[in-house]
């Protein structure tokens, strides 16, 4: 019996979205570029959740430095009054990110930074010591 596989599509409908561009690391963390489409990212701020919030300020991206140990999603504020939005990478043909891109890791003090992608293309940083 042969197995028939159907071609799945995903459509997704967001008044802005938080895409994430180059990601590149130095010895102090990481710097990920952001395009906002739907709003402008200039007073834009990156949160960091996991067992607490950490909060980063827009400045020609977002730049990550050390972190407590964890794994860590990755929302963007845009504005005052509106709800956060995942960062991810939604607008391309890429169907299994975590897959395809490979990000580079950081070493920041005792803390190891991965940065990748979930199975629904959101981008997380897993950090260990």
């Amino acid at each position: 019996m042969s197995e028939r596989r159907g071609l799945g599509l995903r459509v997704t409908d967001r008044p802005v979205y938080a895409e994430v561009g180059d990601v590149t690391a130095d010895g102090n963390g990481l710097h990920i570029a952001v395009r906002m489409i739907g709003a402008a990212p200039d007073d834009a701020v990156l949160e960091l959740r996991g067992d607490k919030l950490i909060e980063i300020p827009y400045a020609d991206g977002f730049r990550i430095t050390a972190m407590p140990a964890g794994r860590w999603q990755a929302w963007v504020r845009y504005a005052d009054g509106q709800p956060a939005v995942r960062l991810g990478r939604h607008l391309d043909d890429v169907v299994h990110k975590q897959l395809a891109y490979q990000f580079p890791r950081v070493v920041a003090g005792e803390r190891t930074m991965m940065p990748h992608y979930d199975a629904n293309n959101d981008f997380h940083v897993r950090v260990t010591r």
